[in-house]
């Protein structure tokens, strides 16, 4: 989810989803539901991967040969998971609040600083501090 997140309003990616803010960060169903039709049309196989701190998501891989690949999205794909590789959930949930609330104010054409930052991202997941 945060991958398809950062893609989409960080590096411009037009997926087209509607994200909205929930517990642990931006979240779409859509995108889930993407990819369970992936995987049910055999385009991508998914794993569960267990971390070695306990912590469990899953790796994406593709199983379809002949597919093309746009340069551009396969860049941002590559650049976004060196740049996060390694990284905790709670890594990415700040790192995806960040973004959605710097991008609700360039939304609102609102100025932004640090200070105003912090008590916007502490309001919404208290459990961060700044």
């Amino acid at each position: 989810m945060m991958v398809m997140y950062l893609l989409q309003h960080v590096y411009k990616t037009p997926l087209n989803y509607k994200f909205s803010l929930y517990t642990y960060g931006p979240y779409d169903e859509a995108v889930l539901n993407c990819i369970d039709s992936a995987e049910r049309n055999k385009l991508i196989k998914l794993e569960q991967h267990v971390g070695s701190n306990n912590s469990y998501g899953y790796h994406i891989h593709a199983i379809c040969e002949d597919k093309v690949v746009d340069v551009d999205l396969d860049y941002s794909i590559n650049d976004v998971a060196e740049k996060f590789d390694g990284c905790r959930a709670r890594d990415w949930e700040l790192v995806a609040i960040i973004v959605y609330v710097y991008a609700a104010y360039k939304r609102n054409n609102l100025l932004i600083d640090k200070s105003v930052m912090c008590m916007r991202i502490n309001s919404l997941k208290p459990h961060f501090k700044c």
